[in-house]
């Protein structure tokens, strides 16, 4: 896995409790990072109750939508830990399709073609992490710049019983529970988001990959492991969709609702500060869904194109009839291929990106007219 260019991801699992790697350890080892897996989810889930039953006794619709969006980030993440927990296995058989020989380079060129696809999902798991650490440290600092600045007891979210400024333990506590959840969802948010979106950019190459042999694909042999290729790829594709397809329906569903809560945050806040800090969150959820649709919209470009790359073989006037119906075969499988679907049922495309988009803002005007109701 590390030699596919996702290295990055899994060290930010591991590091946070949410992926064992340690296989080759000894039992008492592996019993622990499992203790340190449940404590992380415990808290996690600790604090969700917590926003949760703050958010029934809310009157204020500003903070009553606040608590809602954080809500929605913070199951997201705790799902996110349990996902890679309970589907560890999958996610490794996973994997190692394009550790198969069909799926590895052969020569120079196509070395070249998967090493910049590689380098795409890098550059794409750095910037995003680094993006969302930005905001992160903005959202943390920004409580103590306002509102009375260090000598208020400012926290990053409020919690039910938070608001006690007399009793110094109940701030304490929560305010530790305010800094683990920002140092553990943050990057696992992230890196989780950039993992799928990886493994889109590794299809894409596959893709690339394939297009390259079919040009040069002279005998029916070598016609037979494009087959035995595209198969693969659809394999993999296919495990993308069953494992995160759920989790990533529920994560569009989600971004569309806090979406709509920074929109209409937004809107009330007069500070500045409270704007900023909104629109730089707003940027980071932006930023997330478009690298599932984005990504995902990739996906079945490239995959439609296998078609046009069977025909441009550069022999294909000399190919043998097996070897035109096997290719033909290819070109109407390609034309089958569906798009990469989260929950089976809604595209990862740009037409989705919009169409979440479309839906915030008619939950932000139904939300704006409730309230001044």
């Amino acid at each position: 896995m590390e030699s596919l260019g996702l290295e990055l991801n899994f060290k930010v699992f591991r590091l946070l409790g949410a992926w064992n790697s340690s296989g080759s350890q000894n039992g008492t080892t592996r019993f622990l990072y499992f203790l340190y897996t449940i404590i992380v989810l415990m808290l996690i889930f600790i604090y969700l109750m917590l926003l949760i039953v703050d958010t029934f006794f809310q009157k204020d619709i500003t903070t009553l939508v606040g608590n809602l969006n954080i809500s929605c980030v913070v199951t997201a993440c705790y799902f996110k830990i349990l996902l890679l927990v309970i589907k560890h296995k999958e996610i490794i058989d996973m994997m190692k399709i394009l550790e198969l020989n069909d799926c590895k380079p052969n020569n120079e060129i196509e070395r070249d073609i998967l090493h910049r696809y590689k380098d795409k999902a890098q550059f794409t798991s750095k910037m995003f992490l680094i993006f969302s650490a930005i905001t992160v440290t903005v959202l943390v600092i920004a409580p103590f710049t306002y509102n009375g600045g260090l000598e208020k007891r400012n926290l990053l979210f409020r919690v039910r019983g938070s608001d006690d400024e007399k009793n110094l333990f109940i701030y304490v506590i929560t305010k530790l529970h305010d800094l683990f959840l920002v140092g553990f969802g943050m990057p696992l948010n992230a890196s989780f988001d950039t993992l799928i979106a990886g493994l889109m950019v590794l299809t894409c190459g596959q893709y690339e990959l394939l297009y390259d042999r079919l040009r040069h694909a002279t005998t029916y042999s070598k016609i037979c492991n494009c087959v035995r290729h595209h198969q693969y790829i659809l394999k993999f594709s296919k495990c993308i969709e069953d494992l995160f397809g759920t989790l990533v329906f529920v994560q569009c569903f989600m971004s569309m609702v806090i979406v709509c809560c920074l929109i209409y945050i937004m809107v009330l806040m007069k500070s500045v500060v409270d704007r900023f800090e909104s629109a730089c969150f707003l940027s980071v959820m932006l930023v997330q869904l478009l690298l599932y649709c984005w990504n995902g919209n990739e996906v079945f470009s490239m995959s439609q194109g296998v078609a046009a790359s069977t025909l441009n073989n550069e022999e294909w006037s000399n190919l043998s009839i097996r070897s035109k119906k096997a290719l033909l075969l290819m070109s109407i499988r390609s034309y089958n291929t569906e798009q990469l679907k989260a929950s089976s049922f809604l595209n990862l495309s740009l037409t989705t990106y919009m169409m979440i988009l479309k839906a915030s803002y008619s939950m932000f005007t139904l939300l704006q007219r409730v309230s001044s109701d």
